[in-house]
């Protein structure tokens, strides 16, 4: 048995907790209207989201993330000693207790884990798992969106400000989202923290096409369920009514961006309800609704430059596929040098 005093009450930080408001819903309206209709990937994660992806991960066909647990079985020990002694853990997206499972017993002097999720299922699921198996260790879950930039600025400030942290965001998730976008929640990421911060981030590595679509697209049927239960999510959380067995999943690497992209698609017109507006797909159209970027480590080292970041560390499994990075945060003096250097034509060496 465990002493349920180690579990904290859920946390709730995180807008989307509250009644589906007027900016999330203007948000996907404005989305679902544009010339390349498209929704974000938030929306994929409502609990039923949450546990398809779960079952997406022990596809044959999906390789990140056997190979991110073959990295951490692997490196583990070594990658406990770069982190050095630290008192506690913020996951990004923690999902299940899989990946984090294999890290905490590298990390003797962590004690204190905080995940934070936008499923709260998912949340219980994975603080009841960890406190049985560590009993040392604080669980204070936090109900939130880690892509909510601003939100996770404050919540860093005062999670991190009182521990020595390690912030760990794994499953490549950070590649789910248009470069730009990816670009300011690191950088809102660093701001929240104080130099000298790691952060353990999982990132997949390009390779070739068939091995890529494969994983997103599997013979099962299951990456299509979960595609398509964004527009149930979309129909329970704005009124609309979305026909899921109308709309067809669609996977492709598009070289040029070096992306996954996932897209949702209409044989027939179809004609959405949604809330108090109507929206028309003619025949053909797509909705646009993942992108996983695919990186190598001279592309994550640009980000992570001119993010707030210095790029310490990089594993991978035993193919190359997927790589565990370890960044740290940089100092004011790391980002005023870069910046003169950026002014003044210099270059930094990958």
């Amino acid at each position: 048995m465990f002493d349920t005093r180690q579990l904290s009450k859920t946390n709730d930080f995180a807008p989307h907790r509250r009644p589906a408001s007027d900016v999330e819903f203007d948000g996907v309206f404005r989305g679902l209207s544009a010339d390349v209709p498209h929704i974000s990937p938030r929306w994929f994660y409502d609990d039923v989201g949450s546990a398809l992806f779960e079952a997406i991960t022990r596809l044959p066909e999906y390789y990140p993330t056997r190979c991110e647990l073959e990295i951490l079985d692997a490196h583990g020990k070594q990658i406990g000693e770069r982190l050095g002694q630290r008192t506690a853990v913020i996951e990004l997206g923690s999902g299940s207790a899989q990946k984090i499972g294999r890290l905490l017993p590298h990390l003797a002097s962590v004690r204190a884990y905080r995940p934070i999720d936008v499923s709260n299922a998912a949340l219980q699921a994975t603080s009841l798992e960890l406190v049985g198996r560590f009993p040392q260790l604080r669980v204070d879950p936090v109900h939130a969106d880690f892509s909510d930039r601003d939100a996770m600025h404050t919540f860093l400030q005062r999670a991190a400000g009182t521990d020595d942290a390690v912030l760990f965001f794994p499953g490549s998730t950070l590649g789910n989202f248009e470069v730009d976008y990816a670009a300011a929640l690191l950088e809102g990421y660093a701001q929240g923290l104080r130099p000298g911060t790691p952060l353990l981030l999982g990132v997949d590595l390009v390779k070739p096409r068939e091995t890529l679509e494969a994983a997103y697209d599997d013979p099962a049927g299951v990456t299509a369920a979960f595609n398509r239960n964004m527009l149930a999510h979309l129909n329970r959380r704005f009124n609309g009514n979305f026909d899921l067995a109308q709309w067809r999943h669609e996977a492709r690497w598009v070289p040029r961006h070096r992306r996954i992209e996932m897209w949702l698609r209409c044989d027939e017109p179809q004609v959405v309800q949604f809330g108090e507006q109507r929206i028309e797909f003619a025949a053909g159209a797509g909705i646009h609704t993942e992108n996983s970027h695919k990186w190598d480590r001279p592309s994550l080292h640009d980000l992570a430059e001119t993010t707030g970041w210095s790029l310490q560390d990089w594993w991978t499994d035993r193919r190359g596929w997927f790589a565990q990075a370890l960044l740290v945060r940089q100092d004011d003096q790391h980002k005023a040098d870069r910046l003169t250097a950026t002014n003044t034509g210099e270059h930094r060496p990958n």
